[in-house]
């Protein structure tokens, strides 16, 4: 079951209306985690809150995951799942080499 949030203890909700008016927060009791969704957007659900309470960092998350901000998060995914190949292909080379050498 869900649950909308109408007050929270640091005003989270009202800290994400001023970001965008349609923002709102609902508690998953299935799952007990928060979510953010917007009533412009069909499905509303934008995100679930990756922290396990509401606090400050909630209002950061969203403001780095808003649409206008989605160019930069993206590249900043791609550049880090570069390095992420990257360093599976030294660990790779590094087992290849370890293999040889016992060989």
């Amino acid at each position: 079951m869900k649950m909308a949030v109408t007050c929270d203890l640091f005003d989270i909700g009202w800290a994400l209306k001023q970001i965008d008016e349609d923002y709102f927060l609902v508690f998953d009791t299935k799952t007990c985690k928060y979510e953010v969704h917007n009533k412009r957007q069909k499905p509303t659900l934008c995100f679930v809150v990756p922290y396990d309470c509401l606090d400050w960092r909630t209002v950061l998350f969203t403001r780095q995951t808003q649409v206008k901000n989605a160019q930069k998060l993206f590249e900043e995914m791609d550049k880090n799942n570069l390095e992420l190949e990257k360093q599976a292909q030294r660990q790779q080379m590094e087992n290849t080499h370890r293999l040889l050498e016992e060989l």
